[in-house]
């Protein structure tokens, strides 16, 4: 059973590469097509004549003008818009809140913290928290050097 099996292998190998030869027989007698190359194509356009300098660019700056003062006025109007209707919502949104039936529960203030100063930490007290937050926040013992 064995033996079948490592027989398989090349069995296939060779059915496949035979079969690759004849393809490759068959590709070569085909002739082989040219691909279609575009033909470019003229220009159809037509030009229009070509009217005095002198009248275009005055044309062109009245039309720029006008085009610029109503872009100008349509802008001014979205924003008028705009502000008009986010000072509504928040006009409503102001009223929600007043007549809300959940009312806002005011928290109380933090604690205020202790305020550090030297005359604070001059006493007795401070200068044992400073010695003791000096062992906390220090480099640890294993590192200083000590003479016995």
């Amino acid at each position: 059973m064995e033996d079948l099996l490592g027989l398989l292998v090349p069995i296939i190998g060779v059915i496949l590469w035979v079969v690759g030869m004849f393809n490759s027989k068959n590709d070569e007698q085909q002739p082989k097509s040219k691909p279609v190359q575009k033909v470019p194509q003229a220009n159809t356009r037509k030009t229009q004549p070509v009217k005095s300098s002198e009248k275009q660019t005055a044309y062109a700056s009245e039309l720029d003008s006008t085009s610029f003062q109503d872009q100008k006025k349509q802008q001014m109007d979205r924003l008028k818009e705009s502000i008009q209707s986010s000072e509504s919502l928040s006009k409503k949104q102001k009223e929600l809140l007043e007549n809300s039936p959940i009312k806002q529960v005011k928290r109380p203030a933090a604690k205020k913290q202790p305020t550090l100063s030297v005359k604070n930490n001059l006493t007795r007290k401070g200068v044992a928290q400073g010695i003791i937050m000096a062992e906390v926040l220090g480099k640890p013992r294993a590192y200083k050097k000590r003479s016995y």
